[in-house]
């Protein structure tokens, strides 16, 4: 199993963090350079990053976001011109529980489906890592591993990037979805339409932002603006529905 993790150059003692975590339980994996959103010029971010698409709905993102979304498209596009079929993708400061190593055996006998399956909690603001708990499974497309553990289909929509298995088919899918990304790495409500995303019920990671702070930054401050303009966009999208229907009705 590829295991690829995501690493500023400048990121000495996050590399040292999670390589000795890795290192311990002989696991083999690769560091993949991150790109730095914030020192991209503004040619290269016109080149890189679609800015209409992203105002289209209404959620532009921060210098640091469109680095980690262009961090991850590098990954998929590593995985399709090196025919890697199975790869789980870590970010640098999280920490790895016993049970991973485990079942990473598991996930090399997972068939190819575009299959996404994601490691962490389910999202930023919920602290429990119980996933059955904060984010409700749906009764169908369950997969026992163990005792302990499933694998299942999230009914709401999860967030973070923290650390999730993607196979070939699904790294395709993402790739050709973005020709330039516009979407932060972590839009699973968008991705899902197009890829078989699941999610672990238990988390098997963890984050230390009372270590590490956020390489990402203005991303808090963005992102309640953002949940408030998404509302509205829902809000007036299901009216515009509603009104289409009323007249279809009156025909």
């Amino acid at each position: 199993m590829k295991i690829f993790v995501i690493s500023l150059s400048e990121s000495t003692d996050r590399q040292q963090f999670i390589k000795t975590q890795l290192d311990k339980n002989n696991t083999s994996f690769d560091f993949i350079t991150a790109v730095n959103g914030k020192e991209l010029t503004d040619s290269e971010k016109e080149k890189l990053y679609d800015d209409k698409k992203a105002k289209k709905i209404r959620r532009e993102l921060t210098p640091g976001e469109i680095g980690c979304a262009l961090s991850h498209k590098t990954i998929y596009d590593k995985m399709i011109k090196e025919n890697i079929k199975r790869a789980v993708i870590l970010e640098d400061d999280i920490t790895i529980k016993t049970d991973f190593y485990d079942l990473l055996q598991y996930f090399e006998k997972i068939p190819l489906n575009k299959y996404i399956i994601k490691l962490e909690r389910f999202n930023w603001e919920n602290n429990n890592e119980n996933n059955e708990v904060s984010g409700n499974f749906t009764q169908w497309h369950r997969k026992r591993v163990n005792k302990e553990y499933f694998i299942g289909q999230p009914i709401n929509n999860p967030t973070l990037t923290w650390g999730y298995y993607i196979d070939l088919e699904a790294a395709k899918i993402l790739y050709s979805l973005m020709p330039k990304v516009f979407l932060v790495a972590d839009a699973w409500w968008y991705f899902r339409k197009y890829i078989n995303l699941r999610m672990i019920n238990k988390a098997l990671l963890s984050n230390n932002d009372d270590i590490f702070n956020s390489l990402i930054g203005e991303r808090n401050y963005i992102f309640s603006n953002y949940k408030k303009k998404y509302m509205f966009y829902k809000m007036k999208t299901l009216l515009k529905k509603t009104i289409k229907l009323f007249i279809l009705l009156l025909k």
